[in-house]
């Protein structure tokens, strides 16, 4: 079982790159390119490699399909151009592939799953099942040649027979039958012969070979060396020869790049989390202080390989946004041509890498966006001309590193939110007072499309009308550590931003005492940290302010901030750590500055996501959890800035 496990978790990982591959073709196919010989190529391959796979698995639906799709491909091939049923039969195969690639990566797919693709492929392909789900099964006994092989190998044990007849056109779809057969583990015994008739001419561009040979190995092992050619070839579990008798060259090791499992990249994570937090309780029970860290011989090497190991594990986990964005061309073609709009779609940015649990997260939040901007935001044809724009709609999805973040926007030049609607559509929800309605301004009204339940269409569609839009939107972007921000030009379009970490770093923390509590501060929103006298405070209207360089700054209690009581303290002077809040620079009293530590920060989660004032946590080495807050986002609301 352990084995079908890693093969699932290959194919999970290798299936939506092809799929992705796939529908990047016949995007481009679909845009003016049907007769373009490359891409028509690189489009069968995938759907062929694809369906070799899921024969691996016992997955006859899903493998039926896929041939019924790919002898469609092939027809068009002959052709050279790429027909409008052969686009329709791959890209219904695709759609169902993703489908299928989601279901097994989680609960398993469903029978509606299963009675759609049946259906599916036997509309592509009639009542005929396809002969290739079936072709690499082993029958009750060994045949007649894969007793032949067994004995010409010698008997020892149990192995597998395998007889492979690669595709005439193998060569040009870049399989290498030697080489493929030479990598089966446990190799011992090979034939080679032509398959051609003697009277028929030679055509040196065609295979016709047929390789004959026996594998000391698993059945699953020597299926998953011919996954890709799994409907070539026939395998029967026969008699072994001996050890002994194998001289066959080992398989080549890619030294370029390796394919690791994600969970096993989830544990070193979370191993070199933990690294992290036990070198700070040793440097913190060694007694180093801040500034005989980074001299001691021994304290500052220590931090700096912790802190280059947990880069490099993080670093592990960047994966780039093309396999995300790459899915949703075709899904913008097709949900604007059923709204009977003309949109052009355009992407930028897909090279940017981000930890894979964004990757993972985005697709959701993206795609309602997406939908919203298609039903909501963009015109038709008739109504943008009569309003003096292109008939043609752009919406783009870009994506732009910015250190460790990461923003993605879909922008669109439709018509923008209507806040008068979004009043009206708030009133006759009760979600807010006709007083409150009249009195908030336009920029925060708009942000009432991320109440829960919240809808302006009038009726519910395939693609609108219940409500569960944009907050369904905030929450993920949030579980992910991110936020959402809206820029409404009404009349002109809207753009979505989404700001995300693009990696988990080690954040550089002070931590600080207020109401009795330890908190944390990331370093670098810190501007100045310093003493002041209590002579020099003064007071002003409601609150404290003094002179710092000719500068008068206002002074706030961090324990009023957080609603705590303030611990009793001496006259002497008072730790202030100065922030910049909206343009101005303000002082924050703390009751004490305890250390720093470098470690990585979570976003909250779970009831606290999205809780102000509060930028994530930190797990400790005691197993208590330190509150990171945004100490700017807190001033402002303490001063009413």
């Amino acid at each position: 079982m352990a084995a079908r496990d890693e093969l699932l978790e290959q194919f999970l990982l290798e299936g939506r790159e092809l799929v992705a591959a796939a529908g990047e073709e016949l995007t481009a196919l679909g845009g003016g390119a049907a007769g373009d010989p490359a891409r028509l190529d690189s489009l069968f391959r995938a759907v062929h490699t694809l369906k070799g796979s899921a024969a691996l698995f016992d997955l006859p639906g899903l493998t039926a399909l896929l041939h019924a799709a790919e002898s469609a491909l092939e027809a068009s091939r002959r052709e050279g151009r790429l027909r409008a049923d052969d686009a329709a039969a791959a890209i219904r195969a695709i759609d169902l592939t993703d489908a299928w690639l989601d279901a097994l990566d989680g609960a398993g797919p469903t029978p509606a799953l299963e009675a759609e693709t049946e259906a599916a492929a036997a509309l592509l392909q009639g009542a005929a099942r396809a002969p290739a789900a079936d072709a690499a099964q082993p029958s009750a006994g060994p045949p007649d040649w894969a007793r032949a092989l067994a004995e010409a190998a010698g008997l020892d044990g149990a192995g597998v027979a395998i007889r492979y007849r690669p595709a005439r056109d193998a060569y040009f779809r870049g399989d290498d039958p030697l080489a493929l057969v030479r990598s089966l583990p446990g190799l011992g015994h090979l034939r080679m012969a032509v398959t051609q008739p003697p009277d028929d001419p030679y055509d040196p561009f065609q295979c016709l070979l047929e390789l004959q040979a026996v594998a000391a190995a698993p059945l699953a092992d020597v299926r998953a060396v011919l996954r890709f050619v799994i409907d070539q070839a026939e395998l029967a579990e026969v008699e072994r020869f001996a050890a002994a008798a194998t001289d066959a060259p080992e398989a080549g090791i890619s030294a370029r790049s390796v394919r690791v499992e994600a969970r096993r990249l989830d544990e070193l994570a979370a191993m070199a989390d933990e690294l992290v937090i036990a070198k700070n309780e040793l440097l913190r029970r060694s007694g180093f202080s801040d500034a005989a860290r980074g001299g001691d011989a021994a304290a500052g090497p220590l931090e700096r390989i912790v802190a280059d190991l947990h880069g490099s594990v993080m670093a592990l986990r960047l994966t780039p946004l093309r396999p995300l964005f790459d899915r949703f061309p075709r899904r913008v073609r097709d949900i604007a041509a059923s709204l009977g709009k003309d949109v052009e779609f355009v992407m930028s940015g897909e090279g940017v890498a981000v930890d894979k649990a964004v990757v993972e997260g985005l697709f959701t939040p993206l795609l309602h966006l997406i939908r919203n901007a298609l039903d909501h935001g963009i015109e038709r044809p008739t109504v943008r001309r009569a309003a003096g724009k292109p008939e043609r709609a752009r919406l783009a999805l870009s994506a732009v590193s910015h250190g460790d973040t990461v923003t993605v926007e879909l922008a669109d030049d439709g018509a923008g939110i209507d806040v008068g609607r979004i009043r009206q559509a708030a009133l006759s929800r009760g979600l807010i007072s006709a007083a409150g309605a009249a009195s908030l301004p336009d920029d925060e009204a708009v942000l009432l499309v991320f109440t829960p339940g919240f809808s302006t269409a009038d009726q519910v569609s395939d693609l609108s009308g219940r409500g569960v839009g944009m907050d369904a939107v905030r929450a993920e972007v949030a579980r992910l550590g991110g936020r959402v921000s809206l820029d409404n030009r009404p009349g002109q379009g809207l753009s979505v931003r989404l700001t995300l970490p693009a990696r988990v770093v080690l954040t550089k923390v002070l931590v600080i005492e207020a109401g009795g509590q330890r908190f944390g501060a990331p370093l670098e929103a810190v501007a100045e940290m310093h003493q002041v006298a209590p002579a020099e405070i003064s007071e002003v209207r409601a609150g404290r302010a003094y002179v710092r360089r000719d500068s008068v700054i206002p002074l706030l209690g961090l324990a009023a901030l957080l609603g705590l009581n303030a611990a009793e303290r001496d006259a002497g002077p008072i730790a202030v750590l100065t922030v910049d809040a909206g343009g101005e620079r303000i002082g924050i009293e703390v009751e004490r500055v305890a250390e720093r530590m470098e470690a990585p920060l979570r976003p909250m989660a779970g009831l606290l996501t999205g809780f102000p004032g509060v930028l994530g946590t930190i797990l400790q080495a005691d197993g208590q959890v330190l509150l990171v807050l945004d100490l700017a986002e807190l001033a402002q609301r303490g001063g009413g800035a």
